[in-house]
């Protein structure tokens, strides 16, 4: 595939120029290409994921004719303003007034070092440079290139070059890039494929970009829901319902089923027991009649469980033939 697209820089008589093209409603729309190989006026939209949560802690909108390593460190500070506004608002109160700066005693805080993990299309040397003295450490796979030819580009820009495809091969970086596969990727299914955002209503990119920036505060609107009630989608409620439903009727059904058993039980006991006045079975219930209180008691005996089959008497066997009585005297022969 990536030589095939190296075939098709080369190939003349290309007329895709944003120069020779524009749209005819939307003056800001650029020539983008698609994943199937066709080209379509569009805008490109770029997603920040925090990688333990899911959420998306920044998504711009921009030209389709800016390349992937051109607005990758902007999303990304866009995404760590956002992060630290978002803490600032949980630590600090309203009334509090920040302290005034410019001071000889203000302390400079050292930037956080954040990781960064990003496909084989934000690759370039210059870019892994820029990040590195940034505070990013980053996990971009490089794109398959028989040579490579440095020249004047300078060690500092080799050395970020050779980290990072170090930490890439590494276990971590291989993990990294596939959890990446599944939280990034299914961003982008959740706000173009289902949510319908592949195709835009409204002209203009700051347009665009208010529609989509609303579109992904829903979805991470989803996130919070789900962690509250257990679904983020009116759908995943309504089936979490029904499983709800079920999960009631089952336990009711088991309910039922126990009281039936036990009201069997309770009938069986009280055909079993003994009359007013005699003694129970059972050591620890006994039952005496106040009537015959004086009377002398036998002591409480332990009850037998063990099945006798009751003595039959035997019958005598029929023989054969003509049957005699017995004990019977000989005839009188006279």
């Amino acid at each position: 595939m990536e030589d095939a697209r190296r075939l098709d820089r080369k190939r003349k008589g290309k007329k895709t120029s944003n120069k020779d093209w524009k749209s005819a409603t939307d003056e800001d729309a650029r020539i983008t290409k698609l994943k199937d190989g066709r080209t379509r006026l569009a805008y490109k939209t770029e997603h920040v994921v925090d990688m333990s949560t899911g959420v998306v802690v920044a998504a711009e909108v921009y030209s389709a004719d800016h390349a992937d390593p051109a607005t990758m460190v902007q999303s990304l500070e866009q995404a760590r303003a956002n992060v630290e506004q978002a803490k600032d608002s949980e630590e600090r109160d309203s009334d509090d007034v920040p302290p005034p700066g410019g001071g000889s005693g203000d302390v400079q805080l050292e930037r956080a070092v954040i990781e960064v993990v990003a496909d084989k299309g934000y690759h370039k040397a210059k870019l892994l440079l820029s990040l590195k003295e940034s505070g990013y450490r980053t996990y971009v796979p490089e794109r398959s290139q028989s040579v490579r030819k440095w020249g004047d580009k300078g060690w500092d820009m080799q050395q970020a070059f050779y980290g990072n495809r170090y930490r890439v091969r590494r276990p971590k970086g291989r993990a990294l890039q596939r959890k990446r596969g599944e939280l990034i990727e299914r961003t982008f299914a959740h706000a173009c494929e289902t949510g319908g955002m592949r195709r835009g209503r409204v002209r203009g990119r700051e347009n665009v970009r208010k529609r989509y920036l609303a579109h992904v505060a829903a979805l991470n609107l989803g996130f919070v829901l789900r962690k509250i009630l257990g679904a983020g989608t009116p759908r995943g409620l309504a089936a979490a319902r029904k499983g709800f439903a079920l999960a009631v009727l089952v336990i009711w059904a088991a309910m039922a089923t126990v009281a039936r058993g036990m009201s069997r039980q309770l009938a069986r006991f009280s055909r079993d027991a003994p009359e007013s006045g005699a003694l129970c079975r059972d050591r620890d219930c006994c039952r005496i009649d106040p009537r015959a209180a004086s009377t002398t008691l036998p002591p409480p005996t332990t009850p037998s469980y063990r099945h006798e089959r009751p003595h039959r008497r035997s019958a005598p066997r029929a023989s054969h033939g003509r049957s005699e009585p017995l004990n019977q005297s000989p005839p009188d022969l006279r």
